[in-house]
């Protein structure tokens, strides 16, 4: 039986030569790498080999240190037609472009791990991206509550796994959130309106109410 899956996490004398020769040994059939903790890996350096794994699956990143947007953007361009897991925990100093690139080139995407990711995000959409319907849950809810201090937007529209309570955690403890959309979610009940405790928050969609019914009038001065 051919390998398909290696976990190399924590392998600290691991450098970008390693990852050339098993992308050179197993580029055609590797489906999973697990490169966690590898603090000697430029990640720079080892995309190369990363994007010769012509069909890997599930990748992990966690506490590599050097990932960047760019990387990111870079990799998923030419793989993420292929990935169904991406782990990228650990990531404070990516930013809603890591994000966005993802929900466009990963349209197989199955499960995605952002802890610690993004604390300075100030706007994110998951309207019309491929995977909202299944991947935008509980997990979801509690990474932006614990870590999206700063968010200012947040369009949720379509995102039918969401309850009320995992709505509400996002609303109580994002207290920089004024702007929250919410179309087509026809799961969020009064419980959520009337519970939530940001009063400073303008939600659009719910109901099929008119858009400009939940924007406050202007002063008549």
């Amino acid at each position: 039986m051919a390998l398909k899956s290696i976990n190399l996490s924590q392998c600290s004398l691991l450098t970008y030569a390693s990852l050339d020769i098993l992308a050179d040994s197993l580029g055609s059939i590797l489906k999973e790498l697990y490169l966690d903790d590898c603090i000697l890996i430029d990640a720079n350096l080892i995309l190369s080999g990363l994007k010769r794994l012509e069909q890997l699956e599930v990748l992990s990143l966690a506490g590599v240190p050097t990932v960047s947007d760019k990387f990111i953007e870079s990799y998923i361009i030419a793989r993420g037609h292929n990935i169904k897991e991406l782990i990228l925990k650990d990531f404070i100093n990516l930013t809603d472009a890591s994000m966005k690139v993802i929900a466009e080139h990963c349209p197989g995407l199955h499960a995605l791990d952002l802890m610690n990711f993004c604390r300075e995000l100030r706007k994110l959409k998951f309207c019309r991206n491929p995977f909202r319907w299944s991947l935008v849950g509980q997990q979801t809810a509690l990474s932006l509550s614990n870590n999206a201090k700063n968010l200012h937007t947040l369009d949720l529209t379509g995102c039918r796994n969401l309850t009320d309570n995992e709505i509400g955690l996002i609303v109580d403890r994002c207290l920089s959130l004024r702007s929250l959309k919410l179309f087509g979610c026809s799961q969020v009940t009064d419980v959520f309106l009337k519970r939530h405790s940001n009063i400073e928050i303008q939600i659009f969609g719910l109901n099929l109410c008119p858009l400009l019914q939940h924007i406050k009038e202007p002063d008549s001065e």
